[in-house]
């Protein structure tokens, strides 16, 4: 068994003040060591600098974590007493947030962190060598406050696991170049599964991926084109869930309303509300990287339920009862707060 050695960043006493620090001094082979290498990020303050993944070697069981402690988290919507990063374009270490090099970084698992951006993208993965492996994106919350780029641009040669995020923007200019999620992919495909996307540009854009990516159980709505770019390969997608006619794949739901779905859009609470239509619309994609877990860490395998489309796992069970001998409609009225 693989040994994980945690320690925390912040600004307040913390092992390292900067996840940048902490990547240099942690930096290495972590299969010959049989390790796993976890950053704790805390709300001591907002974190302002980049911080680029480069130089290691890793594999699916020695791998890099970065990563929030429950304490310190987002209540699945923008909660500002919480973790956070803020950057604008240029500003800080570099251009983006979370940047995954072109040196062999390998397996690097991402959760649970927020993203306020300006100008610039949350998580980048560039192109580069050969080495580029696996990245999981999960349980993220990414709001853009103006201008250009992505909350998730990946242009990885591995497959990446973008899960169960949470990404908004604020501007409302369609005339400036930005999108929720941008795939450009070489090698192997991307899967997005069971995200929330809001107000881009674009909401997942097929970037001319040469592979292209299994998009499932996701919600792209109130964008200027909701799944955008490259044709989406119909095969590889089902039940998601667009305000356009954009959603791809069997099962998916198109032309729906925003306000119809989420608990409060004006104020960015992407959470699932009662008598939306991606209640149970969703197919049941197995636990890999933990695409199981909802934004509020809810597991939709622990209880016989059907799934959701999106982030946020609103079904539950009926209390003394397995939710699914109750029909659709009385299932869409249970409420969030019944375990």
């Amino acid at each position: 068994m693989a040994t994980e050695t945690i320690k925390s960043v912040g600004s307040s006493g913390r092992d390292y003040a900067t996840l940048a620090l902490w990547e240099a001094a942690r930096q290495g082979d972590l299969v010959a060591g049989n390790l796993i290498e976890t950053a704790e990020l805390y709300a001591d303050s907002i974190f302002t600098n980049c911080c680029t993944f480069a130089g290691w070697t890793t594999n699916d069981t020695n791998y890099i974590k970065v990563t929030v402690p429950a304490s310190q988290r987002h209540a699945g919507k923008w909660t500002a007493a919480k973790q956070q990063f803020y950057l604008e374009g240029g500003v800080g270490a570099g251009f983006n947030v979370l940047q995954i090099g072109t040196t062999n970084p390998g397996r690097v698992i991402l959760e649970w962190m927020q993203f306020s951006l300006y100008d610039t993208a949350g998580i980048v993965g560039n192109f580069g060598g050969l080495g580029l492996e696996d990245v999981t994106i999960r349980n993220c919350i990414a709001k853009k406050i103006d201008h250009w780029s992505e909350g998730f641009f990946i242009s990885l040669l591995g497959a990446s696991y973008i899960l169960n995020n949470t990404l908004y923007y604020l501007g409302g200019d369609y005339a400036q170049q930005h999108t929720g999620i941008d795939v450009v992919k070489y090698r192997t495909a991307n899967i997005i599964s069971n995200n929330t996307i809001y107000g881009f540009q674009s909401g997942i854009n097929n970037n001319g991926s040469s592979y292209q990516p299994y998009v499932k159980n996701n919600i792209c709505m109130g964008c200027a084109t909701d799944f955008a770019g490259s044709a989406f390969d119909a095969s590889r997608c089902s039940n998601n869930m667009s305000s356009d006619a954009t959603a791809p794949g069997a099962n998916s739901l198109t032309s729906k309303t925003a306000s119809n779905q989420f608990v409060d859009v004006a104020n960015f609470d992407l959470h699932l509300k009662a008598g939306a239509d991606a209640l149970l619309a969703g197919v049941d994609l197995g636990n890999t990287w933990g695409v199981n877990n909802d934004i509020d860490n809810y597991d939709r395998d622990a209880v016989t339920v059907g799934w959701d489309i999106g982030s946020h796992q609103l079904s539950r069970p009926a209390a003394g009862g397995d939710f699914k001998t109750f029909s659709r409609g009385v299932c869409r009225g249970v409420r969030r707060s019944m375990a």
